[in-house]
Parts: structure tokens; sequence; C-alpha cells
């Protein structure tokens, strides 16, 4: 599967759970030719079979169970990152990224 057919699956994916609860985020894994799907464990099984309802192909998403995320995160909104996403400030003195303390 090329790229931008990946991004498409992706696209039916996230239409396809987007009022689903559970849904952490979504993402491709360019590199296993994946859609991946973070959920929370108790929505795992609700989320795979939307996408199954949605005639998506069960091997063409990866789903990796996750903890809530314990602040409000928009996936239409690029300045909110899951945590595990999130971008770490950069000490342009030490010239590395770096955590807050």
């Amino acid at each position: 599967m090329i790229f931008f057919e990946l991004g498409s699956l992706r696209d039916r994916v996230n239409a396809a759970v987007e009022q689903q609860r559970g849904v952490v985020y979504t993402d491709l894994d360019e590199s296993v030719n994946r859609v991946v799907v973070g959920v929370t464990p108790d929505a795992a099984g609700s989320i795979a079979a939307a996408v199954g309802r949605a005639g998506i192909p069960a091997g063409a998403v990866q789903y990796k169970q996750l903890q809530p995320l314990d602040y409000p995160y928009d996936p239409t909104n690029p300045t909110t990152f899951p945590p595990e996403m999130d971008p770490a400030p950069v000490d342009t003195a030490q010239g590395s990224a770096r955590r807050p303390t």
C-alpha cells in the first residue's frame, strides 16, 4: 500500500471511530503498512467492531492498549498532544530536548 492509500484508510478508520469512547489516538505505521489505533483497555472490543462494521479489513489496523488521557485531547487541534507524543521543549543553551522539572 502506498502512503496516500494508507492515509485514506486512516481517514476511514477515523470516521468509523470518531464517536466511540476509548479512542486515544490514531496514527500511521508506515513500516508495517497499518493504521494504529490507541485504545483504552475497556474499549478495545467495541472499537474493533466499529472498524469492522465500516468494512475496513482487520489486518489493516493495529490496536495499542493505553490508559485514558488525563486531560482533554482534541485530535483536530494540532496544539494538543497525547502524552506519549508531546514534544519536549528544546533547551537551546544545551542543544537538547528536555522535560521541564
